[in-house]
């Protein structure tokens, strides 16, 4: 991510992902560990307040129930919607910390409800080169967040 948020993605989303899904994430390099396996994932959620924008978590289909599972302690794999809801949570406390984070806690956003959709492989190699993207590996998989401020 170039963009002036960069430091805040790079702190806000591991410290999340740590305290809610005993999961760390590491920063990697434009390229280094962006490889793509299997099936991917995009929650996205927008804001609207002092500033708007969207705020987006790409990752592994195969990483959601694992985040489930140590965020609820007992994971049902035959019930995935909860393994999306899970990501779900943790996209909607990061963009609550991220937003704080760039405003301060006096203003108030309107967020939408996370939803999350599928990648292809094709939209996979079109998002890992967006600009306004921070890339992490988290248990060896990699994870794709990104602000777009309108």
């Amino acid at each position: 991510m170039k963009t002036e948020h960069a430091e805040i993605m790079l702190r806000v989303f591991p410290d999340v992902l740590e305290k809610m899904a005993f999961m760390f994430a590491e920063p990697v390099e434009e390229d280094a560990g962006l490889s793509r396996e299997g099936e991917f994932v995009k929650a996205q959620m927008s804001f609207a307040g002092p500033f708007a924008g969207v705020l987006e978590l790409i990752v592994p289909a195969s990483l959601c129930p694992l985040m489930a599972e140590n965020i609820l302690g007992d994971f049902d794999p035959e019930t995935p919607e909860k393994a999306y809801d899970a990501l779900k949570e943790i996209l909607n406390v990061t963009c609550g910390n991220v937003l704080t984070e760039i405003a301060g806690e006096k203003p108030v956003f309107d967020l939408t409800v996370p939803q999350v959709s599928p990648i292809s492989e094709q939209n996979w190699d079109l998002e890992k080169q967006r600009d306004d993207l921070v890339a992490f590996t988290v248990d060896d998989q990699p994870v794709l967040i990104g602000l777009k401020i309108n």
